[in-house]
């Protein structure tokens, strides 16, 4: 499972309508929130419903789900809300924008965020092409770490506080190599997906320090056409251990896919047909019960929620739209 987010405590709540990127001074006291959870509602031993699935092949059809029946196809423009959002479920998402990094927190349907701090990429205040969580590297002091792409390089960015002031400081760990990266997905155990521009998708485990220890294709053609990679957490599927992604496909399919971590392949499941292409970035998170809120932010910054009333049964069958939650998220979001 992937680790649970803390969230820093701020002594004012902020509104997302037009939230400036602005590198903040945070206190020192963190507080712990076990609903925050970054991109998973999935426990590590929880095994998904049982199915008769078939590995994608290179066209990336995925096994369709059963046809939508509790709201038509997800819209990037909700309608009437159909669904509550319990305060029990909450995600967390990510934001690089003016070379600033904010977190954006669901709570119920509660949305709110803050300006985590500068992005420093060789030395310098930097606007990533791609950036994405990695782990919580210690909880005391609080310490996250990133992975951002720049021009072809990667760096292993840490997140933490020093005087009361919060960085975001990389360290290049590739000086090349990674130009046709197009987008990362990470699992919070320091396994990163990254999809590129070739049309695969490899796998990388990454060290405390942020290298590269072992890489893997496991996919090696048809993900052209795949994005929004957003990490649904570990568990099990017909007893094999596996990391869970859902994403979007240009045509507006909401698929989920299912990485065995020893490498030796995925299985793929449509969750949703249509409805999703208006969105640019979908995030996944947890609730104490079998659901999951999953939010999607579109072209123009809104960021509207749904929930997926049974996180393990691969259908999208149950998921249900819960309204417009926020606005102004323009920029690299990513979680």
């Amino acid at each position: 499972m992937t680790t649970a987010r803390p969230a820093r405590a701020r002594a004012a709540a902020i509104t997302i309508a037009g939230l400036a990127m602005l590198a903040l001074t945070v206190p020192s006291a963190v507080a712990k929130d076990p609903q925050l959870r970054e991109g998973t509602n999935l426990k590590h031993n929880q095994k998904y419903a049982a199915q008769s699935a078939v590995p994608l092949g290179a066209d990336q059809k995925p096994v369709k789900g059963a046809a939508g029946s509790r709201t038509s196809a997800a819209t990037s423009t909700a309608t009437a809300t159909a669904a509550a959002l319990p305060t029990d479920c909450g995600l967390v998402f990510h934001r690089a924008a003016n070379t600033s990094l904010g977190e954006y927190f669901l709570r119920g349907s509660k949305f709110s965020g803050y300006g985590v701090g500068r992005i420093i990429l060789n030395g310098v205040p930097a606007q990533p092409d791609v950036m994405a969580f990695v782990r919580v590297v210690s909880s005391e002091p609080y310490v996250e770490q990133y992975v951002a792409v720049k021009d072809g390089q990667l760096h292993a960015v840490r997140v933490e506080e020093k005087n009361g002031v919060v960085s975001a400081v990389g360290t290049l760990v590739a000086p090349s190599g990674w130009a046709g990266v197009r987008e990362i997905g990470g699992t919070g155990t320091g396994r990163i997906y990254a999809l590129n521009t070739a049309g695969s998708i490899a796998r990388y485990q990454l060290s405390a320090s942020g290298t590269v220890q072992s890489a893997r294709i496991v996919g090696a053609s048809g993900w052209t056409n795949v994005y929004s990679l957003a990490p649904a957490g570990g568990g099990t599927y017909n007893g094999r251990t596996v990391d869970g992604f859902l994403a979007i496909t240009k045509s507006g399919a909401l698929n989920e896919y299912l990485f065995r971590t020893d490498g030796s392949g995925y299985n793929g499941f449509q969750l949703r047909s249509t409805g999703w292409a208006g969105f640019t970035h979908i995030s996944v998170g947890g609730c104490a019960s079998s659901s999951r809120p999953i939010v999607g932010v579109n072209r123009i910054g809104d960021v509207y929620a749904y929930r997926d009333y049974n996180g393990f049964n691969l259908s999208g069958a149950d998921i249900a739209a819960a309204g417009k939650v926020g606005s102004g998220i323009v920029g690299l979001v990513f979680d």
